[in-house]
């Protein structure tokens, strides 16, 4: 009691302080989004800043809007378990409720009561690579049989692992490989072989993306080696520049980096082989 008045005396100059320093700040941001619009490079860059920060929850950045995660990630559960066809009848279950509207009113409820899919392929790019991952890990068993996922350019283990080691670490990154495997299938006495066991989840990984990376173990440095193979691995090498071959044209092909990864050969191709 003593000290309380002389500690109190300066809490008004402290909070004057702050309320200046968010002033300077805000408009530092609004000056910076201005100069920053006939950029692409750093509109990109700002986009990639503001999605990584409205992920998590508004407590740990209270000046950003709502997290968008609370929304995204239960709308893609629900939209997989539809898909799927594994949604239980019940009326608490949003889901189950999304269903019924679409059965109240659709015209021709033969046409909506088509067989659900078998198997689901999920697909995130970038800042995706680390939204669906939260999605598997909140997906029931029966629909999470049916799901694979592929990842590209993926900065979970690179930046969000080191940054959030308790969402993002290596034992979050094994489990859900391990949610993503089957079991092992029946040894063939034939070949006398242990029985491999198969992940549904691959990550495209360049050598040249500076935020993407592997997840699982690193690549070998002396290059990608078969671009064409597809192995059990979960992280897949990817060529950058695709190809480069002698031609009219002398400029060397262009390489992508973080970007480009949707008209990849290798996209494709990696879709096909979970699906299958």
């Amino acid at each position: 009691t003593r000290h309380g008045p002389a500690h109190a005396s300066w809490l008004p100059g402290a909070g004057t302080v702050e309320g200046w320093v968010g002033v300077v700040v805000a408009a530092g941001l609004v000056w910076a989004l201005r100069t920053d619009l006939g950029d692409p490079d750093r509109r990109r860059t700002i986009g990639m800043l503001w999605d990584v920060g409205t992920f998590w929850p508004r407590s740990v950045h209270p000046l950003a809007p709502p997290c968008y995660a609370e929304r995204a990630v239960p709308e893609l559960v629900d939209r997989i378990r539809i898909l799927t066809g594994t949604v239980d009848p019940d009326p608490r279950d949003p889901a189950w409720c999304q269903v019924l509207d679409h059965r109240h009113n659709a015209d021709d409820l033969d046409a909506l009561t088509a067989p659900p899919v078998t198997a689901l392929l999920l697909t995130g790019y970038s800042q995706g690579a680390v939204i669906t991952p939260a999605v598997v890990a909140q997906l029931p068993a029966s629909t999470l049989a049916k799901v694979s996922l592929l990842t590209l350019a993926s900065p979970a283990r690179r930046l969000y692992g080191r940054a959030f080691p308790a969402y993002f670490g290596a034992a979050q990154l094994d489990h859900l490989r391990e949610l993503l495997t089957g079991p092992a299938p029946a040894a063939s006495p034939a070949t006398g072989r242990p029985p491999t066991r198969r992940t549904r989840w691959k990550n495209l990984v360049r050598h040249s993306d500076y935020i993407g990376s592997w997840v699982d173990a690193p690549l070998p440095v002396d290059g990608p080696g078969d671009p064409s193979a597809v192995s059990d691995a979960v992280d897949q090498p990817c060529w950058d520049p695709v190809t480069v071959a002698h031609d009219l044209d002398q400029a060397p092909p262009p390489i992508h980096f973080h970007t480009g990864f949707w008209p990849d050969i290798r996209v494709t191709q990696l879709g096909r082989s979970l699906l299958e």
